[in-house]
């Protein structure tokens, strides 16, 4: 079956269009076998939505759509080539809305809008489906048991993001009772394979796609402020993308922020050693930590990791059906859990904290913790040091990278020092000065540890790196 891509254009008729069931407008119900898609909430705010369906051999559909127990209305949608995509406008904040297609005996699905007055709610998070729709199925039809409010995805959603079969076979079908319970907003991995023009994403997912806001944006529910950030789009300083999230953050006076990206920055996963791993890490955490950011949630390594760094907590939720992965803590030394383990996370948001457990398929909680509310900066580090830990855990010698944002428009000096054992030799040496040039955003630092005398199992390692206004520690330990 070919697809065309849609590039969305609606016009404003459609914006606050609503007809009662009660006209002349004939509906005809889809044949058998014709529906490929069921209506999901693909964009949705405080008083609006887009809604999306695939109906096969068809150019005439619309959406029934209700509040409660009201009689439905009937909402035209726009049409491309077998897809259909519906805008709802004027819907009151804070809402449980129904929708299904007009003529089909389906259960009509549901979402409740946002609003910046909910204080007290619940969302999911879970992440990397692809490959198993079996395992995939039972993950989505137990966490859709929770009432929540929406679902967080980390991405990778299945195999391959160009083969469209795909995208029913291991995404639409299996996660049916997600999409009938809340919205799922996602954050795009590489087997989505976003930055391709082929890409199911593209038609399906037209105002997330690359010919609308290219997979970043952000959303307000209540005291949480949720910026969701697109790895394979650029994102390096002077990106737009970058220019976004810095703007967002800085204008945010939320005492909750939440980050959702697919490639994580802590891992001890199979991609520790990655490129697209360690730039996250130069690039994107120092951002974060300049805002201070309670929260980020990811996906890419199919483990649950939960990881501490610089009063942010780190979360990989990898685990909703795709081959598990072995974390090694030695490639993280930042993770206080970590678990090769299929799994979903429920948090629970009040006006004081939020409340996270991790579940895995049997109900048992595997992990629990409270992020509270961040401190709202006022005045803004000039530096962030992220580091590489060592790639293995022996004694003999190992190297690890320190990476220096800069934010500054002057020279800044700074130092490194470390604490271990004298049986080691720290090259350049245990304590050492550096400066950083007004036009380097970015500055990359060397240390390598030679064990010069082999007396004990394990040896301890503190790093810290000191810049104006900012202080950062990394700790591990190296075994022999």
């Amino acid at each position: 079956m070919k697809i065309k891509i849609i590039i969305p254009v609606i016009c404003l008729f459609f914006l606050s269009c609503t007809i009662s069931e009660k006209t002349n407008i004939r509906i005809f119900p889809p044949k058998a076998g014709t529906v490929l898609v069921r209506p999901f909430v693909e964009v949705f705010g405080e008083t609006n939505a887009v809604i999306v369906w695939q109906i096969k051999d068809t150019e005439n559909s619309y959406l029934l759509f209700k509040k409660d127990n009201d009689e439905p209305k009937i909402i035209p949608a726009f049409y491309s080539n077998q897809i259909f995509r519906a805008v709802v406008a004027k819907l009151n904040p804070d809402t449980i809305y129904f929708y299904k297609i007009a003529g089909t005996n389906d259960k009509f699905s549901r979402f409740r809008t946002l609003s910046k007055k909910r204080k007290i709610y619940s969302f999911a998070v879970l992440g990397d489906n692809r490959t198993n729709p079996d395992k995939f199925k039972k993950i989505a039809d137990t966490v859709s048991k929770y009432d929540v409010d929406f679902f967080l995805h980390t991405g990778d959603l299945m195999s391959n993001g160009i083969k469209i079969k795909q995208w029913y076979s291991q995404w639409f079908t299996p996660g049916q009772s997600m999409f009938e319970k809340a919205p799922v907003l996602v954050a795009w991995g590489n087997h989505e394979r976003p930055w391709d023009s082929k890409s199911g994403i593209n038609i399906f997912y037209p105002d997330r796609s690359q010919f609308k806001n290219k997979g970043y944006y952000s959303y307000q529910n209540g005291d949480a402020l949720f910026v969701h950030i697109n790895t394979f789009e650029p994102f390096k300083p002077g990106s737009k993308q970058y220019l976004w999230l810095e703007k967002t953050l800085k204008n945010c006076k939320l005492p909750f922020v939440i980050a959702a990206l697919h490639v994580s920055a802590f891992t001890g996963g199979g991609h520790a050693k990655g490129a697209d791993v360690k730039e996250v890490r130069q690039y994107i955490v120092p951002l974060l930590q300049k805002y201070n950011v309670n929260l980020v949630v990811s996906g890419h390594d199919h483990v649950y990791d939960r990881s501490e760094y610089s009063g942010t907590t780190y979360v990989i939720a990898g685990g909703a059906g795709a081959p598990l992965y072995d974390p090694n803590t030695y490639l993280n030394p930042f993770s206080v859990k970590a678990e090769k383990i299929l799994h979903y996370v429920i948090c629970d948001v009040n006006e004081k904290e939020i409340d996270i457990k991790v579940y895995d398929l049997s109900g048992k909680i595997i992990d629990k913790f409270t992020i509270m509310p961040r401190k709202i900066p006022k005045n803004f580090p000039t530096a962030f040091a992220t580091f590489r830990p060592p790639y293995h855990n022996k004694v003999q010698s190992t190297d690890f990278d320190v990476y220096i944002r800069h934010f500054s428009s002057n020279e800044i000096s700074g130092t490194i020092t470390t604490e271990i054992s004298k049986d080691f030799e720290v090259l350049p040496s245990n304590n050492f000065k550096f400066k950083i040039g007004a036009k380097d955003q970015l500055k990359e630092l060397k240390l390598k540890l030679k064990l010069k005398n082999k007396n004990k199992k394990e040896y301890p390692v503190k790093i810290t790196v000191s810049t104006a206004r900012t202080t950062n520690t990394m700790k591990f330990t190296l075994k022999e």
